[in-house]
């Protein structure tokens, strides 16, 4: 602790506060505090030398409480006594002898001064420095118009999870069991579907309803086709081995490829739980569907943009309705495979889809017209690969090679 002495000359004082205006605007209000009192005593120092002040009166200023009081009661007792017992002439001597003990003291400049015990200011440090506001997963955000932008796409993580529904969830559907544990590698998948304004981008016409505008609301009246060769041209156009080719019928998954791709159906769901094992990805309350969905209840019978909902945990938008998305997997019962399942293949270098022999590829979802049992994370459907409608569109994924 310092020990500050405190003048209450009021010029001085303002003096004093001119200066600290001058050199401390910056500095907390403790630590301007502590800076006009050290002001203060560094100017009274300077104003006692000056005055010249003998010690002996210097003294006086410090005597201790006690002492001061006790000496001020003696004389104050035997002034009066000597002003009411003696004569006239005593009394006007005594007076002047004690007026001028009180001149001498205020001579001294130091009118009983007081103390004040005041706390070293502590070390200032600069304020830590604030990291730069990013966009956080968890609030509508919309899509980027590049759609190769790095804000449209997300990492998934690799990782192991319980694939399709149990006996009693409600809404459940036979051919979303058995539940079987599936192992998925990472990948890139799209935050968004694919927009209208991607597609007609990239494509070079809008096929989607409601007609109007070409903007952010995702793109529908989209075969499985019609997203297999969207996805080549993206990869096309961003420098990228296209991951499909054409051989007659058939729609090949070439699995050296590194452009861009469907989602398998296993890999869709892995990412749209994010590690979730409830009926949506946010929990099973279903009053809470209208702040993550455009379902039935809320859509008004149409598709809207994009990112307005809120995203699962892993930043994912529009998993949970707005629009149907085709998977590349081909409709069959769950397969036994225990890593990375595409559904049925029949060459060990490529994953094949035989549009022949195939009635319907994997759809996943929910749509702006669904009732929220279709929304939840396990519920399956499918469609004819030529099939168009107004609830189907896609979303995008790029990641490692399978079945090399």
């Amino acid at each position: 602790m310092q020990t500050v002495q405190m003048t209450l000359d009021e010029n001085l004082v303002a003096e004093v506060d001119a200066a600290v205006a001058k050199r401390g605007t910056a500095r907390s209000a403790f630590t301007r505090e502590a800076l006009r009192l050290a002001l203060t005593k560094l100017a009274m120092d300077r104003f006692r030398a000056a005055k010249g002040r003998t010690p002996a009166l210097r003294r006086l200023d410090y005597l201790p409480r006690w002492l001061a009081v006790a000496v001020g009661l003696v004389l104050g007792v035997g002034s009066g006594f000597a002003l009411a017992s003696h004569a006239t002439l005593p009394a006007i001597v005594a007076f002047l002898g004690l007026l001028g003990v009180a001149g001498l003291l205020a001579w001294s400049g130091e009118p009983i001064a007081v103390t004040e015990a005041v706390a070293e200011p502590p070390e200032e440090k600069p304020p830590p420095e604030q990291p730069e506001k990013e966009e956080v997963a968890g609030e509508p955000m919309p899509p980027d118009p590049d759609l190769a932008a790095a804000r449209n796409w997300v990492t998934i993580p690799a990782g192991t999870f319980v694939m399709g529904s149990p006996d009693d969830e409600e809404g459940r559907w036979e051919h979303e069991g058995p539940t079987h544990q599936v192992r998925v590698s990472r990948f890139a998948c799209m935050r968004y579907p694919v927009t209208r304004g991607h597609y007609a981008d990239l494509m070079g016409k809008d096929p989607g309803w409601p007609e109007g505008e070409v903007d952010d609301r995702p793109v529908n009246n989209v075969s499985w086709h019609d997203a297999v060769e969207f996805c080549n041209r993206l990869s096309e156009r961003q420098g990228l081995t296209p991951c499909y080719r054409k051989e007659g019928d058939d729609t090949v998954w070439v699995a050296s490829a590194d452009g861009y791709r469907l989602p398998t159906e296993a890999e869709w769901e892995y990412a749209c739980r994010a590690g979730t094992q409830s009926r949506w990805s946010f929990g099973d309350d279903e009053e809470q569907l209208g702040e993550h969905a455009w379902f039935a209840v809320n859509s008004g019978g149409q598709p809207h943009p994009v990112g307005c909902k809120r995203p699962n945990s892993w930043g994912l938008y529009d998993m949970h309705g707005n629009i149907l998305e085709w998977c590349w997997d081909a409709w069959s019962d769950y397969s036994a495979e225990p890593q990375d399942p595409a559904g049925p293949s029949d060459d060990s270098d490529a994953k094949l889809l035989r549009v022949g022999s195939r009635s319907s590829a994997m759809v996943r979802g929910g749509s702006y017209g669904n009732s929220p049992c279709i929304l939840r994370s396990a519920c399956r459907s499918g469609g004819h690969p030529m099939f168009r409608n107004d609830d189907l569109g896609f979303r995008c994924v790029r990641g490692p090679c399978r079945r090399a």
